[in-house]
C-alpha cells in the first residue's frame, strides 16, 4: 500500500480530467483508462444540439496536454503511427489558470512529411504555436483551431453550437485529408483561431503511387465525381497526374485498359468532361 502521490502525475491527472471535463460541454467522451494509453486519451463524439437534446455526429481522437508544455517530441515510429489513424487526431492543451483548453490539428505535421517515404528523420517536434522553423525536424502546428473555457458554454447559449460547427468542419477536412492521402494526394490548408480551415492547394508525389490500381481507381471515382460537381479542377489535376504515373508503370491490366465498360473508362470519361 503507497501513502503518496508524485506531485507531477497527479498534476497530469488533473489537467487531463479538466480536458475532459471541457471536452464533455461538446461531445460525448470515452475516456482511455491510464493501463490502455497508447497515446489517445479520450474518443470524442461531437453532439450537435438541438434544442433539449444532442445529436451524435462526427468522432475524433484526442490527447490532452498541460499548457506548460509547449512542444512535444516524436520519435519516426510514433509519427507514422498518427499519420496512419483512420480518425482525425487533435491535441487538446489545457490552461488550469483560467480552465481552457486549445485544440491544436496535426494537419501541418503530415502535409510537411507527405509522402512519408520520401522523409528520412528519426523523431521531430511539435510546437503548440505558429510560427517558422529553419529545423526541418520542428513543425510548429499552427494556431489552435478553437478555444473555450468553462464559463463560455454557461453564459453564452450558443456557444456549444458555434464550437461543434468549427470543430465538425475541422473533423471533415481532416477525414477527407486522411483518405486522400492513401490514393496520394494530399490537401493544404491555412486556419485562424475560431475559423473552419480553408484549402490553398493540394499535392501529389511520385514517391506515393498506389500500387493497387484497381483499388486505386475504385476508391478515387466518387472523389472525381464529387471535384466534377465542385469543378474542383485542382483535385482533377492531381488525379490525372496519379493516372498517368499509374499507367506509365504497368500498374493497370490490360482487361482494365481495354475494356471500355470498366470502372477505368468511367473514371476517364468524368476527366474528359471536366
Amino acid at each position: 500500500m503507497s501513502v503518496t502521490r508524485d506531485l507531477n502525475l497527479r498534476s497530469g491527472d488533473i489537467h487531463e480530467s479538466l480536458g475532459i471535463l471541457l471536452m464533455q460541454t461538446v461531445s460525448a467522451v470515452a475516456t482511455i483508462s491510464r493501463t490502455e494509453d497508447v497515446g489517445i486519451d479520450a474518443i470524442c463524439t461531437l453532439l450537435e444540439p438541438r434544442g433539449r437534446t444532442a445529436r451524435a455526429d462526427r468522432t475524433l481522437y484526442l490527447q490532452i496536454k498541460a499548457q506548460s508544455k509547449d512542444k512535444i517530441c516524436l520519435p519516426r515510429t510514433e509519427f507514422i503511427w498518427l499519420s496512419e489513424l483512420e480518425l482525425p487526431f487533435f491535441y487538446g492543451v489545457v490552461n488550469r489558470k483560467n480552465n481552457s483548453i486549445s485544440i491544436y490539428s496535426i494537419e501541418k505535421a503530415v502535409q510537411r512529411y507527405h509522402p512519408l517515404n520520401s522523409y528520412d528523420f528519426e523523431s521531430c517536434t511539435f510546437v503548440f504555436s505558429d510560427g517558422v522553423s529553419d529545423d526541418h525536424n520542428n513543425i510548429f502546428l499552427g494556431p489552435p483551431i478553437v478555444v473555450w473555457d468553462l464559463s463560455d458554454t454557461y453564459k453564452n447559449p450558443t456557444k456549444s453550437s458555434e464550437i461543434f460547427k468549427l470543430l465538425t468542419s475541422w473533423v471533415n477536412f481532416s477525414s477527407e485529408n486522411i483518405f486522400l492521402r492513401k490514393q496520394g494526394i494530399n490537401l493544404k490548408g491555412e486556419w485562424q483561431t475560431g475559423e473552419p480551415p480553408k484549402r490553398i492547394g493540394s499535392s501529389v508525389s511520385s514517391n506515393n503511387v498506389p500500387l493497387n490500381a484497381q483499388r486505386f481507381v475504385e476508391n478515387i471515382l466518387p472523389i472525381a465525381l464529387q471535384a466534377k460537381f465542385l469543378n474542383d479542377m485542382e483535385i482533377f489535376k492531381n488525379i490525372e497526374s496519379l493516372l498517368g504515373l499509374i499507367k506509365s508503370r504497368g500498374l493497370l491490366s490490360s482487361s482494365e485498359t481495354e475494356d471500355t465498360s470498366s470502372l477505368y473508362h468511367v473514371l476517364l470519361q468524368v476527366l474528359r468532361e471536366s
